[in-house]
């Protein structure tokens, strides 16, 4: 990865802060703006394509995120890391991020 704190913001928030149906349909319009913004703000070097893949990658670590909620405080705040982590997994299966570290 190489701009990929931009796309991990946007990541965190989309996949942990939005509810699944919110996600799925803002998640590429917004991606598409910010890779838009970018270029013209002189970066023209991070294709479209090397966005979106990172952003894939960076979606997946919603899991890692709401099970360290969950470790970190179990029961207290469930009503937090549940939904969370079902956002999470529902990212990770629409994005297909298993394709992303799949050998072979």
């Amino acid at each position: 990865m190489t701009t990929w704190l931009g796309v991990y913001d946007l990541a965190y928030a989309m996949v942990t802060g939005l509810g699944i149906d919110a996600r799925r349909e803002l998640e590429e319009p917004i991606l598409r703006r910010y890779h838009v913004r970018l270029a013209a703000s002189g970066i023209d070097d991070y294709p479209w394509e090397q966005l979106y893949e990172e952003y894939r990658k960076t979606a997946a670590m919603g899991v890692y995120i709401a099970t360290e909620w969950c470790r970190g405080s179990g029961r207290q705040y469930k009503d937090i890391w549940m939904p969370m982590l079902k956002q999470a997994l529902a990212a990770v299966d629409d994005l297909e991020c298993s394709k992303l570290w799949r050998s072979g």
